[in-house]
């Protein structure tokens, strides 16, 4: 979907309000999963507040907002397209000048682009536009996205849409908690004090052991080195002493381990 922003603004001019808010709201959800965040920061209120309950993110203020979504893109697109389907969108209006938008959808993606669709997010996004101080456009005050139902389609096989996060605790002065989808992880390496933790979508840096992390992690990951553990969802072959990621990663394998990791990977 590609929208000029001036165009759009254009063609509206004879529309209701509700038929304002419905537009803008697509225009929203497309762009935050595509290269087109800045064709929407015309429609950004300087006070917006965007929330994402999955990703425990907040920002608050129009450049914050734009260069967090900005940034989430950037980190998607590297993974590979993404695809918006199944979308459902309502608009109620909060009086005169304010209307709560609801966007249901799922999101196809994050393979590159000689690879079938792997993974499936469902999506809840709730917007708050109000009515501008010139009475003729509409201003987005509050995002908030809500993840859920992730389903992986690697070989065909889904993962169960109940799944349920994984709590990984860093051992700092600050007690930080981090919530992942088990499929999201893609590997886990040991990066001397700290251990890190690799995402579709972000890099956790724990500090902690390796052995504690994999620990928490428990089944999801495999140990293939005494610095690295995988999600054997994203191996795609071995060959001699390394491993190849769907994410186009390699991972080393001891020579002594070449037959045991690939017995754990079920390659044999």
């Amino acid at each position: 979907m590609s929208v000029d922003s001036t165009s759009t603004a254009q063609s509206e001019a004879g529309r209701g309000l509700t038929d304002r808010a419905l537009d803008l709201t697509r225009l929203m959800t497309h762009a935050v999963w595509g290269p087109g965040v800045d064709r929407l920061i015309d429609y950004l209120d300087d006070n917006v507040a965007f929330a994402s309950a999955y990703a425990q993110a907040y920002s608050y203020g129009k450049q914050a907002v734009v260069r967090d979504i900005g940034e989430a893109i950037a980190n998607r697109l590297a993974a590979g397209p993404y695809e918006v389907r199944d979308e459902r969108y309502n608009v109620k209006a909060l009086g005169n000048d304010a209307f709560l938008a609801t966007a249901q959808y799922s999101v196809f993606g994050g393979t590159g682009s000689s690879k079938p669709h792997r993974k499936m997010f469902g999506i809840v996004s709730s917007m708050v536009w109000i009515r501008t101080n010139d009475r003729r456009r509409l201003a987005l005050v509050l995002y908030h996205n809500s993840e859920h139902a992730l389903v992986s389609q690697r070989r065909g096989s889904a993962l169960d849409a109940g799944e349920r996060q994984i709590a990984l605790r860093a051992h700092d002065t600050l007690g930080t908690t981090y919530w992942v989808m088990p499929s999201d992880i893609v590997y886990v390496k040991a990066s001397r004090q700290y251990t890190e933790v690799y995402c579709t979508d972000r890099t956790l840096r724990l500090r902690g052991s390796f052995s504690n992390v994999c620990e928490q992690l428990g089944s999801h990951v495999v140990g293939i080195h005494r610095s690295y553990a995988v999600n054997p969802l994203y191996v795609t072959r071995m060959e001699g002493e390394m491993l190849y990621l769907e994410t186009g990663d390699k991972l080393p394998v001891p020579a002594r381990r070449v037959n045991e990791v690939r017995r754990l990977l079920g390659g044999e």
